[in-house]
């Protein structure tokens, strides 16, 4: 397999949900300090760091009929001017303009014909900058982008230009190469799998038989959501193609203390206070009314599996955990009780390591059925309302030729059938929430930041 490298199950279904009016890209806004360079000594020092992201110089190729997973060859014609570039913030020059900029920015899918990533340089009225980061969720998750962001960084404000060992791509296999290979693999990976397992079932029967009891968890876990759809509000729906952008901001002390102080965890604060800003949210439309006997939403919070072994590489290890947001609850105290309660739940049915089973065995799933069961969940999705994605970053400064990186603000992409998706994420001392909305049905989404500000100060 020299010269390629094949995309996962899930990096697959990650692709394959991708089309009109839905994008995957993932991302961040990043302020720095003033960064004294030019927009092409910018784009020199991004390409003497491309050697520590090697697949950041690759690009898609399909395998002949789709009878394949799609792999990752080298881009012959790879340009790093394409992907790092330079834009001026047009407008009043504040922090509303820059987050419709970054909102624009991310409703424009990555081009497939070449590397998965851009990033754009902002000049700032008050001397700082901006960057503006659009990776494919399909080349990563949460987690390996974050330690993207490290790999393209320093740890001090001492920098230097670093001599990049010579980069010559490797040759593109052939389509009859593809095709034969995936075939192969398509026969022989189930077939490896089943000795693997009957030889380690002869070894460590309970090992096997505690795996097996997971994904059957899991799986029981997965039929009982398909069951029972969430209840449909205004942020289910169609959306559009344009995408609006939020945020908030604030001090990881304070999160941590108010986290000491009710017996939880700076993930339970965050999901909570997201609970509460969609409920501040529909109650200013109205809708909260229309539920007596209140309102439990369903989110699906992906909790990494990624072990420490994998540190460093590319591509999705996450299962999907599913949270229900009591949204009608008024006492910010009472949601945070309620969401605590769930996650300790989960955790002590070791739902995690099943989800993480569960997601192993598509592995082995034919592409044409990655590929629609993928196309199933964009089309008939009303399983939940929204997703939740929280990432710790580094807990000390960044800098980018010596300019230091003050604040990140993360970006999750939304599916066809919800209309907000909120990403959180640490860094030396702050945690920031980045809150991406539906440009057409979401007017209105600074009310829910609004929420959860009022929210935090509550707990």
């Amino acid at each position: 397999m020299a010269g390629y490298q094949r995309l996962s199950a899930m990096d697959t279904a990650l692709l394959m949900v991708e089309r009109p009016p839905v994008n995957m890209n993932i991302g961040a806004l990043l302020i720095f300090e003033h960064l004294d360079a030019t927009p092409q000594e910018v784009v020199d020092h991004v390409a003497s760091r491309m050697h520590r992201l090697p697949r950041f110089r690759r690009k898609l190729r399909e395998v002949p009929f789709g009878l394949g997973r799609p792999v990752w060859v080298d881009d012959e014609n790879f340009d790093i001017n394409f992907h790092v570039r330079h834009i001026g913030l047009g407008g009043a020059g504040n922090e509303a303009a820059l987050l419709d900029l970054f909102g624009r920015l991310q409703s424009i899918p990555l081009d497939r014909s070449r590397p998965l990533w851009e990033i754009w340089l902002v000049d700032l009225p008050d001397g700082r900058h901006a960057a503006i980061q659009k990776v494919h969720h399909a080349m990563v998750d949460g987690v390996s982008d974050v330690e993207i962001l490290v790999a393209l960084l320093d740890l001090s404000r001492d920098w230097r230009t670093e001599a990049a060992p010579e980069w010559k791509p490797a040759p593109p296999p052939s389509s009859a190469t593809l095709l034969t290979e995936s075939t192969t693999e398509a026969v022989r990976r189930p077939l490896a799998a089943l000795r693997d397992g009957i030889a380690s079932a002869a070894r460590h029967p309970r090992q096997l038989a505690d795996e097996a009891a997971k994904a059957l968890r899991a799986a029981t876990a997965t039929v009982g959501a398909v069951a029972k759809p969430t209840p449909k509000t205004s942020l289910d729906g169609p959306i559009g193609s344009r995408r609006r952008f939020e945020i908030l901001r604030l001090e990881l002390d304070s999160v941590r203390e108010a986290k000491s102080r009710h017996g939880t965890t700076v993930n339970d604060i965050a999901v909570a206070i997201v609970t509460c800003g969609l409920g501040a949210l529909l109650d200013q439309r109205g809708e909260l009314a229309k539920f007596p006997g209140g309102l439990r939403l369903e989110a699906v919070v992906p909790m990494s599996t990624r072990p420490e072994a994998a540190a460093g590489t590319m591509g999705n290890r996450f299962a999907p955990l599913r949270v229900e947001l009591p949204v009608c609850e008024t006492d910010p105290v009472a949601v945070l009780a309620d969401i605590h309660a769930q996650t300790m739940a989960i955790k002590h049915s070791k739902a995690l390591p099943g989800g993480d089973v569960l997601l192993e065995a598509t592995e082995f799933l034919p592409t044409p059925l990655i590929s629609l069961g993928a196309r199933t969940v964009i089309d008939h999705q009303h399983l939940m309302s929204l997703m939740i994605t929280n990432v710790p970053g580094p807990q000390f400064p960044l800098y980018f030729r010596g300019a230091e990186l003050l604040e990140i603000f993360p970006y999750v992409s939304i599916l066809q059938h919800t209309s907000i998706g909120v990403a959180v994420a640490s860094y030396n001392g702050g945690l920031a929430f980045g809150i991406a909305g539906d440009w057409d049905s979401t007017p209105d989404l600074n009310l829910m930041t609004e929420g959860m500000a009022k929210a935090f100060a509550a707990l």
